[in-house]
C-alpha cells in the first residue's frame, strides 16, 4: 500500500473540498512521529496520534493496536503535519519510515478499515513527566506523580 493521492473510479470521485478532506484523511494514517516510553522503546504514531508500531531497545518490533493507550515521556515529530497534498519532503519522510519499519501492510489494513468506516476509536495517549535529573521511574509511579501535578 503506497500512500498516494490516486482517486477512486470516476463514479466515486468526490470533488473539491470533499476530495481534499479524503486525501488529507488518508495521509493522516502515515507516520507523523514517535513517542519514547519508560523502557526507552519508541512507538511510531500517525497523524491521528494513534500508535502504529513499537520498536524495543533490542530492535524487536511489534504492531501496536490502534486503540492502545501509550504512556510516554517524550514526543518527536518527523514533520509538522499533513495537508490535503503533502509537500515532497513530508512524503519522503513518511515513505522512508514506512519502508524502514515495513509498515506497508499494516497501513494498508488501516486504510481499508478507515474506508469501510470500521477503524476503531483510538485511546488517548498519556504524557508522563520525567524527572529532570533523568532518573527512570515506573509507569505506575509516573502516573501517580503526573496526577498530582507532575515533578517539581
Amino acid at each position: 500500500m503506497a500512500l498516494t493521492n490516486q482517486q477512486n473510479d470516476a463514479d466515486e470521485k468526490p470533488s473539491g473540498f470533499l476530495q481534499d478532506l479524503r486525501k488529507q484523511s488518508i495521509w493522516r494514517l502515515a507516520p507523523m512521529g514517535y513517542w519514547r516510553e519508560e523502557d526507552n522503546s519508541r512507538v511510531i504514531f500517525d497523524g491521528f496520534f494513534a500508535p502504529i508500531i513499537r520498536i524495543r531497545p533490542c530492535g524487536a518490533k511489534e504492531i501496536v493496536p490502534y486503540t492502545e493507550v501509550i504512556r510516554y515521556w517524550f514526543e518527536h515529530h518527523y514533520h509538522t503535519g499533513f495537508g490535503a497534498d503533502p509537500d515532497p519532503e513530508v512524503r519522503e519522510i513518511a515513505a522512508a519510515v514506512i519502508k524502514t519499519h515495513d509498515l506497508k501492510h499494516e497501513l494498508g489494513r488501516r486504510k481499508e478499515l478507515q474506508r469501510q468506516g470500521a477503524l476503531p476509536r483510538r485511546g488517548e495517549s498519556i504524557e508522563v513527566s520525567r524527572p529532570t535529573w533523568g532518573q527512570r521511574v515506573s509507569a505506575e509511579i509516573a502516573t501517580e506523580i503526573a496526577a498530582k501535578g507532575g515533578f517539581r
